[in-house]
């Protein structure tokens, strides 16, 4: 491969580029907490332990689960309804049960277990693109009910249509 052909800056780039959005907006998320006298919670420490082991795909799992758990204690925080927050704990248990699926499934994903690392034993392994798209469309379905959560107690505020719709869009767009 020529030197010119070369485009790893690329990834580079894109990394320096995520991992500065991220601590942007968590830096932003405590200076709002700081202007407005608001003390942080448990939220807000699971959105920096998300956050920091993000940076490693081997604690992808537990990135993700940090920043999910975040999400819902977020929301624990502000919807105070007893039916609300009993959603929020299954989705909570469902979330935990997710990380703990993703963890085995990767660590046990070959018979004898060392074969993931030593390819050269006998032994044999699942299908690792299979393994991915099956765990990752668990995670999906967990994220869009996360996202859907906070409709029925956005919908029970007592304001207009047009300003109900808007705090749905701003909670829709925090999933992205």
């Amino acid at each position: 491969m020529a030197a010119s052909d070369d485009k790893s800056y690329l990834t580079t780039i894109a990394i320096v580029f995520a991992v500065s959005i991220t601590l942007i907006a968590i830096s932003l998320r405590f200076l709002a907490r700081k202007l407005h006298k608001i003390p942080l919670g448990a939220d807000d420490y699971f959105m920096v332990v998300g956050a920091t082991f993000y940076i490693s795909y081997q604690l992808y799992g537990s990135a993700i689960t940090a920043i999910k758990i975040s999400i819902l204690l977020f929301y624990r925080r502000i919807f105070s309804t007893g039916q609300l927050r009993k959603w929020i704990n299954v989705v909570g248990v469902f979330v935990l049960a997710w990380l703990l699926a993703d963890n085995l499934v990767f660590a046990f994903q070959c018979t004898p277990v060392r074969k993931a690392w030593e390819i050269e034993i006998p032994g044999h392994c699942i299908n690792p693109l299979r393994t991915i798209q099956v765990v990752q469309a668990f995670n999906v379905v967990l994220d869009a009910v996360i996202l859907a959560l906070p409709v029925s107690g956005v919908l029970r505020l007592q304001m207009s249509t047009s300003r109900k719709i808007s705090v749905m869009a701003m909670f829709l767009l925090g999933g992205l």
